[in-house]
């Protein structure tokens, strides 16, 4: 039995309202239609395999199909090929032909061994929880600063105009991260399964990373710019023209063109296969 459907009405609720009232064709066994959490499988003849195409998950491909074996006695088989209980009807799938490239060498390198893999997960996480916790006291740290700068008037100059625009690109990045691994902490807690949140989002995944890629170059854009205007402090005595206009056009602006040029590279290179596969392929950067 093949149905390679699109899925776009996989969920539990219309599973059991599509297979309500299905009753096997006499003297015949079928295995019963049932709700895996990732798909909707449907009655299937004993002995036959039913195909669907992989399900929109974060590392799936859906290109790609999954196979579902129904036992000769009518009910669905366990990943060992034996026949499900009453206490466990759902069966077995092997998702793992889903994943895409990128989460197959992903899952090769961190679940290659059991007991190495659990503490690469610990110390990823461990990293994470640094990392968040780091991102949340520079963000006070920045926002101090900022209001120390808008606040004294003997610290309105040019120079303190530079600092407060790096300051703000620092500012919007770490919100953006922050947002990012809190997105990530709350709705990827079940693995496999899916998901909402923004890497789950068409427009708002791929909006988010490419407005991080933005504020990160100009970042370094007015780190530049404050290394300038400290060079020409130095070797420029007497400087009556301000360049605070065009500093801040520079600051701004260039890395207007250098993400838009980065996100098309990206949006041409990397063909989606899936519904999300595009923004998964940007946040393996992150």
């Amino acid at each position: 039995m093949d149905d390679l459907s699109a899925n776009g009405n996989n969920t539990q609720e219309f599973c059991n309202t599509q297979y309500n009232y299905f009753a096997a064709p006499y003297q015949e066994l079928w295995c019963n239609p049932v709700w895996d959490s990732l798909l909707c499988w449907p009655p299937t003849k004993a002995s036959t395999t039913t195909k669907q195409r992989c399900p929109f998950v974060d590392g799936f491909d859906t290109t790609k199909s999954v196979e579902k074996k129904c036992g000769y006695n009518g009910r669905w088989e366990t990943q060992n090929g034996t026949s499900t209980n009453e206490d466990s009807p759902i069966g077995w799938a092997n998702y793992s032909t889903c994943l895409t490239p990128e989460m197959l060498w992903l899952h090769y390198i961190v679940y290659n061994n059991n007991r190495d893999g659990e503490m690469k997960m610990e110390i990823a996480e461990k990293t994470r929880t640094l990392e968040f916790v780091g991102l949340s006291i520079s963000l006070v740290a920045l926002l101090a600063s900022l209001v120390i700068f808008c606040r004294f008037r003997s610290l309105r100059n040019t120079r303190t105009r530079i600092h407060k625009n790096l300051f703000v690109a620092m500012v919007v990045q770490v919100l953006i991260r922050l947002t990012l691994y809190i997105d990530l902490a709350i709705f990827r807690t079940k693995p496999h399964s899916p998901q909402r949140g923004i890497g789950n989002t068409p427009v708002l995944c791929e909006a988010s990373y490419a407005l991080l890629e933005y504020v990160k170059t100009a970042m370094f854009m007015w780190m530049f710019i404050e290394g300038h205007f400290l060079h020409n402090m130095v070797t420029v005595i007497f400087q009556e023209t301000s360049y605070y206009r065009m500093y801040r056009l520079v600051g701004w602006g260039c890395p207007v063109l250098i993400t838009l040029a980065w996100v098309i590279v990206m949006a041409f290179y990397y063909h989606p296969k899936s519904k999300y596969i595009s923004c998964l392929t940007v946040k393996k950067y992150y």
